[in-house]
């Protein structure tokens, strides 16, 4: 039986990327933990393209928590407390 051919991860970072730009914070945190499980480390400029972006507070405690937890944890540290 032949095998299915599965995505690479290089394949499926640019299609998890267009979410950044959905007006649903829920799809925009999905996409960022989307790369960030991927692996990929092509997905790195991207990840750090949309941090620089003006997001919603809780889009980047979210995207934080999830870009700190893992290989990406030198990149993205801790957020400092602004008053």
């Amino acid at each position: 039986m032949p095998r299915v051919a599965t995505p690479s991860a290089a394949r499926r970072s640019p299609f998890a990327a267009r979410f950044f730009d959905s007006r649903e914070p829920e799809l925009q945190v999905e996409a960022v933990a989307a790369l960030a499980q991927a692996g990929n480390p092509a997905a790195l400029p991207a990840l750090k393209e949309f941090w620089k972006r003006r997001l919603l507070p809780e889009v980047r405690q979210a995207a934080h928590t999830i870009l700190s937890a893992g290989r990406y944890k030198e990149e993205f540290p801790p957020l400092s407390k602004q008053g």
